[in-house]
């Protein structure tokens, strides 16, 4: 629902706190997040016509060291509770790979199968560190 989109970036932004926190205290040098408050306020555009949270997803988005974007070239398997198929995923995909170029963010596309694609996103988190 539209007035859930809110309450959902806050919550992805305190988990990445909690994420971060823990990981210091563990002396850790990265975090790994499978989402972003970036796609929820590109879900809340897509389906609610909404993009009063871009700015702030914005402003979240610039402490990600890099972002590994993941390729729709993998077979799409439903999850049972959201994206509404492969036209959906490609429409997202799409618009988050606008908005990390427009935005200047660091990004590096991780595609192929398996193997493959573990080590380019292997390669491309080693290129925070040479």
């Amino acid at each position: 629902k539209r007035d859930e989109q809110l309450a959902i970036l806050r919550s992805q932004q305190a988990r990445e706190d909690e994420a971060i926190t823990q990981a210091q205290l563990a002396g850790c040098a990265y975090v790994f997040c499978d989402t972003s408050a970036l796609l929820t306020a590109l879900y809340s555009d897509f389906y609610f016509l909404d993009t009063s949270l871009l700015e702030l997803a914005h402003a979240l988005h610039t402490r990600y060291a890099l972002t590994l974007l993941l390729a729709p070239d993998l077979p799409w398997v439903a999850d049972g509770a959201q994206r509404d198929g492969i036209e959906v995923q490609g429409a997202i995909h799409t618009r988050l790979l606008h908005e990390l170029q427009s935005q200047r963010f660091p990004c590096i596309e991780v595609s192929g199968q398996g193997a493959q694609r573990i080590q380019t996103a292997v390669e491309a988190v080693n290129t925070l560190t040479a």
